[in-house]
């Protein structure tokens, strides 16, 4: 059963999806002809780090700036995503 907030990510093509909204035993979640991961089970790092963000509204989204610039991470680290709540 899922829950309200988890994140799965498809081991096949990489995306991740949070559940809005979950009432009662449902499926699983799929994708790729296959049931996800839940995030926190995948066998790569997770890293929760707090980056300093300004975000700007413009007249087509969200612009944000994440991050200074001294970024202890490697070189091969990116951002999968930006909590904005």
């Amino acid at each position: 059963m899922t829950s309200r907030n988890e994140l799965y990510e498809c081991e096949h093509c990489g995306n991740i999806v949070e559940v809005v909204r979950a009432e009662g035993p449902g499926p699983s979640v799929r994708c790729c002809d296959q049931a996800m991961t839940l995030y926190a089970e995948c066998e790569h790092e997770v890293v929760e780090k707090s980056t300093e963000s300004v975000e700007s509204e413009m007249a087509d989204g969200i612009l944000v700036l994440a991050g200074d610039g001294d970024d202890p991470l490697d070189e091969e680290a990116i951002m999968v995503w930006i909590d904005m709540g």
